[in-house]
């Protein structure tokens, strides 16, 4: 109920009507399908495997003068688990993110109609945030898939352009 959808004026000045129209329809269906509140979600449930594995940390050290002296043995299996869960939750994040990017494209083609509007904006969206991932990573030639937030460009526009492959795809 109360959100909103900015652009840019580099967006609204290098996209053409077509892909405006694709992007805001791939925003709307953000909205519709309520991703805001699924990701906050698990955000929280991340947060909260963070919280538990620094408790598990602290009293590891806190038991660590007992092991030594009294021989209390640890659950090292619950310990790993504990450490190892907010890693576990943040790709679980990662990749659910991933899905909700592939069905916010899926429904944005049938809010506007044009799959090849929205892969021809992604292909210029994405050639733009080339120029900063140069700026800030130039080691990295690229981010690991299981690292990524959103599906590779590419992949995203061979779905799109599967919907649509009798259409020309050079559409600005």
């Amino acid at each position: 109920e109360n959100s909103a959808i900015v652009l840019s004026e580099s967006l609204l000045a290098n996209l053409t009507a077509r892909e405006l129209k694709g992007v805001l329809a791939h925003e709307i269906a953000h909205l519709k399908n309520r991703d805001i509140g699924i990701m906050l979600l698990l955000e929280q449930i991340r947060r909260l495997t963070g919280f538990m594995a620094i408790a598990g940390q602290i009293l590891l050290v806190l038991y660590l003068p007992l092991m030594l002296l009294n021989n209390v043995v640890v659950p090292w299996s619950t310990l790993l688990v504990m450490i190892a869960a907010p890693t576990v939750s943040s790709l679980i994040q990662i990749a659910l993110s991933r899905n909700r990017e592939f069905k916010a494209d899926l429904d944005a083609v049938s809010l506007s109609g044009d799959a090849l509007g929205l892969a021809s904006a992604l292909r210029k969206i994405n050639t733009q945030t080339g120029f900063w991932q140069r700026i800030y990573a130039p080691y990295m030639k690229e981010i690991p898939e299981l690292l990524r937030s959103h599906p590779n460009t590419s992949d995203r526009i061979k779905r799109l352009r599967r919907i649509q492959p009798d259409l020309d795809f050079n559409v600005s």
